[in-house]
């Protein structure tokens, strides 16, 4: 079922349901009605009391296993529809009052449900007389309670134009047009529904029906929000194909509403089982839907061929019951064959034309290429079940295949996915192979970057980053060569050849990404995280970024370099300042060591000039922000007493031996430390595990848009995002609703969404998240690592004049530089602060954009803009 904070229209009519019979149940309870009376409508029979059923087979299971319901649980009621009655019955007798939450719930239910019963019988869709005589009852038990309670009922006004979402459904079951909301969940008044009596903890449910009635109106909810996801899915991919969104956003973004989907999917369709399982309903739904268009029985069927009568001049209507997609998907389950891998003939069902006009095709013709688009995907994804069994990622399509193989069973959801496949397809069209061709570029970039680092690092090592380490870096470097050389592929050959037949030229290698944006961009989300968690982890043991920020920061503001180093800017704005000093900035030499003190691990007390012989140089906490490494700080250094004379030899100067703590093995960024939003997807799609349990704080986070603020409007055109960097403007933001400022209530407050309103907002906050999750770092920690090396080659004349030529022993102690130069600095020395002013300046001019240079090749273009500059953009914007 869906998570708490997240409803579709069936769990709001469910929830309504339960709510009455909540609050019948508690009150009659709290003032004296047994609760041994409860037990009716439970899982235990009126007749005998014997358990019968699945209650029966759990209970043999329990006493098997000797299992036992914990002691403190709450207990749990199941309330008959027919002991509404006697309950409202009994509340009459007592006098109390019924609060106006009841009141509207009670109505909103016999509105919705009258309503739908009475278009069954309408439009010729009343299955029996058994099945009218349930429906008939349940409405008659809800119009009787009303109608007991009514005289104790608190006034209330009722809005003739509200229309709540369970209505709007009912409604729109005659249109089944793909469902985009006009209005946004954050205006969306809350629902009131009525609360059991304080302090009560029982839970009560009302008894579940599986009239014909009552199995229809499930699945007609949960249709109408299925094509509410679709659509949901048709904007996400619509603004990716004109550059709006990210590849690795849209596909996570995609892959979720499939999956809460498949909550939704599976909470109605078991009940389907009563009336003809998926394949019976979806008929049974299909034929109503046509009746309620104007069709005669004689039209929805072609009688003229009984080996497909389906009359595909109602396509849309097939496509929206998702009837069509269940015949493909159940057909390519037919012909599987146990322990075999599919074979497709190509071009069995035709070719695939993306050039082709969609809108003037027939509807025969859209189901052709609808088919031909799914077949040969199928058997990519059976490859990967069968022949491989383990894939980088896992998408809810291939989920589904997998099931179907393990029960041999459709999974609804499979049928779900396979629609917002083709969906994707006839968004894109042509552009559908884009997604392979950004994952291959970005792919083989990672490739270059981690050959030139490993390279690069041959004869260069620190304590900190054991060679063993390295042994990471490659197994990494792997899984990404190897997704790119294509294990379908090869699994395929190799079955060919089995068969002593050659593979179909058309069969090309990586056809089921070129195929499939969405596991292109989850593959992209695995390879950048794990790309990131590398650069950091690397950046972390050498300290490159960090000090090197902490040298940029100086230069700057001792205004020694016009020039900007862009990359450096960048970096700090992605992670914030608070990463690299404690505090603000410094802007003063005695300020520049004592912060460098401070995050490289020195604690405060150790660099006063009181300091006691006795306090650690070594801050016992390490580093601050995600650096692994740090060096404890000589004792004159830390009491910015540097030496005696203006010049010195080795003999005078008072340091001692720079030290470095060793960390014994690799401590890779955890996936709290990603961006806030993509952090939740890392053990879904980088660790393998199966699911993303959203909690009530997840969704909150997403909504709030993890950094950024929207500017603008998304319906004009003019929306925009503005990361923000004060902390209090973060802590205490608020989002509001458009109508008098009031402030939203959040879903650790007991506010709800529905699925498609979370993934709005969700690919949103990927989508921002997007040039944090690409930065390069190793090409950053590179970078960093050359500026160092000229800064040393500037100030080395003059470091071994005044210090003596063992200041540094060997490259790796290349970071210690930053203390020389603060440290004079702190003593009014400026000289090599300047040194390193003309060292910096000439990098800038060739390695001050190496990173931004990558970012640009992988589409992603950096312009900065003054503080003015981009204050003027968002005002325009929001005009």
């Amino acid at each position: 079922m869906l998570p708490p904070p997240l409803v579709g229209v069936y769990q709001q009519y469910k929830q309504d349901t339960d709510s009455i019979a909540a609050w019948l149940a508690s009150t009659a309870a709290a003032h004296g009605y047994s609760r041994d009376l409860l037990q009716t409508g439970s899982e235990k029979t009126q007749s005998t009391g014997r358990l019968k059923g699945k209650a029966r087979k759990n209970a043999k299971k329990q006493a098997a296993g000797g299992t036992k319901s914990p002691p403190n649980a709450a207990p749990k009621y199941r309330i008959a529809i027919k002991d509404f009655t006697v309950l409202s019955e009994f509340i009459s007798g007592k006098n109390i009052a019924v609060p106006r939450p009841f009141a509207s719930t009670l109505d909103r239910l016999i509105k919705v449900r009258g309503g739908f019963g009475s278009q069954l019988v309408e439009h010729g869709k009343a299955s029996n007389a058994t099945s009218d005589r349930k429906h008939s009852f349940f409405v008659g038990v809800l119009q009787k309670v009303r109608e007991i309670l009514k005289p104790l009922t608190q006034t209330t006004v009722e809005r003739e134009d509200a229309r709540t979402p369970m209505e709007e459904a009912a409604n729109r079951f005659a249109g089944l047009s793909v469902y985009e909301p006009s209005e946004e969940f954050l205006n969306a008044p809350d629902v009131e529904r009525p609360q059991q009596t304080p302090g009560d903890d029982a839970v009560y449910e009302a008894e579940q029906s599986t009239s014909y009635a009552d199995v229809m109106y499930a699945v007609g909810a949960m249709v109408n929000d299925l094509n509410k996801i679709r659509s949901r899915i048709d904007w996400i991919w619509s603004n990716y194909k004109i550059g709006v969104f990210d590849l690795a956003a849209a596909a996570i973004a995609t892959n979720t509403a499939i999956d809460l989907a498949r909550n939704l999917i599976d909470e109605v369709m078991p009940l389907a089982e009563t009336h003809g399982g998926a394949w019976g309903i979806l008929n049974e739904f299909y034929q109503l839907q046509a009746r309620k268009k104007g069709f005669k029985t004689k039209d929805i069927f072609v009688q003229s061929n009984p080996a497909d009568n389906f009359n595909y001049d109602l396509y849309d209507l097939g496509v929206d019951t998702f009837l069509l997609p269940y015949r493909i998907v159940e057909a390519f389950s037919r012909v599987l064959l146990p322990g075999q891998l599919p074979v497709y003939k190509e071009g069995m069902f035709g070719w695939y034309d993306a050039s082709s006009d969609r809108g003037a095709k027939t509807g025969y013709q859209k189901f052709e290429e609808d088919r031909t688009l799914l077949t040969p995907f199928f058997t990519e994804l059976m490859t990967v079940v069968r022949g491989i069994g383990e894939y980088p990622v896992q998408d809810e399509f291939l989920r589904g295949m997998e099931e179907l193989n393990t029960t041999n069973k459709v999974p609804f959801y499979l049928v779900f996915a396979a629609q917002v496949f083709v969906d994707i397809h006839h968004m894109l069209r042509g552009q559908a192979t884009e997604g392979f061709n950004e994952l291959e570029r970005h792919a083989n970039f990672m490739i270059k970057d981690i050959k030139e680092h490993l390279e690069f690092h041959k004869n260069l090592r620190v304590d900190t980053w054991p060679k063993a380490n390295d042994q990471f870096i490659m197994d990494r470097l792997k899984l990404v060569s190897d997704t790119l050389e294509d294990p379908v592929y090869k699994t395929k050959v190799k079955f060919w050849h089995k068969m002593r037949m050659s593979i179909p030229p058309t069969v090309e290698p990586n056809r089921i990404l070129k195929m499939s944006p969405v596991l292109s961009g989850l593959l992209l989300y695995r390879f950048k995280s794990q790309h990131r968690e590398i650069g950091l982890a690397i950046a972390n043991a050498w300290g490159s970024v960090t000090y090197t920020a902490h040298l940029h920061n100086a230069l700057q503001s001792e205004q020694l370099v016009a020039g900007k180093w862009q990359d450096m800017m960048l970096a700090r704005t992605i992670l914030g300042d608070s990463t690299f000093f404690v505090g603000d900035p410094p802007t003063n030499g005695e300020g520049y060591m004592r912060k460098f003190s401070l995050q490289a691990g020195v604690p405060f007390a150790a660099m006063t000039s009181t300091r006691r012989k006795d306090t650690a140089l070594e801050s016992k906490a390490g580093p601050r922000g995600k650096q692994l490494l740090f060096y404890s700080l000589p004792f004159n250094l830390a009491g910015l007493e540097l030496h005696d004379n203006d010049h010195c030899s080795t003999g005078l100067c008072q340091f001692i031996t720079l030290t470095s703590m060793r960390i014994n093995e690799f401590v890779g960024i955890k996936s709290e430390h990603l961006p806030p939003v993509s952090s939740m997807f890392f053990d879904r799609y980088v660790n393998g595990s199966r699911r993303v349990d959203w909690t009530a704080e997840q969704v909150d986070q997403v909504i709030e848009l993890s950094l950024y603020e929207e500017m603008g409007s998304e319906e004009e055109g003019t929306l925009m995002f503005g990361q923000i960097e004060e902390p209090e403007k973060i802590k205490g933001k608020q989002r509001v609703s458009g109508n008098g400022g009031k402030k939203r209530k959040k879903a650790s407050e007991g506010a709800v969404l529905s699925p498609e309103q979370l993934i709005h907002q969700l690919t949103f906050a990927l989508n921002n998240e997007k040039l944090e999750l690409s930065f390069p770092w190793l090409t950053m920690h590179r970078s960093c690592w050359r500026l160092l090396r000229a800064v040393k080659d500037g100030c080395d004349a003059h470091l071994r004049e005044t210090v003596g030529p063992v200041y540094m022993e060997k490259e790796s102690q290349l970071p210690f530089l930053m203390m020389w130069i603060f440290g004079f600095a702190g003593k009014g020395d400026m000289r090599l602060m300047h040194l390193a002013a003309d060292a910096a300046r000439g990098f800038y001019g060739r390695s001050g954009r190496d990173v931004l240079g990558v970012l640009h090749q992988l589409g992603m273009p950096i312009q900065f803009t003054t503080e003015d500059e981009f204050e003027a953009i968002a005002q325009e914007s929001s005009q």
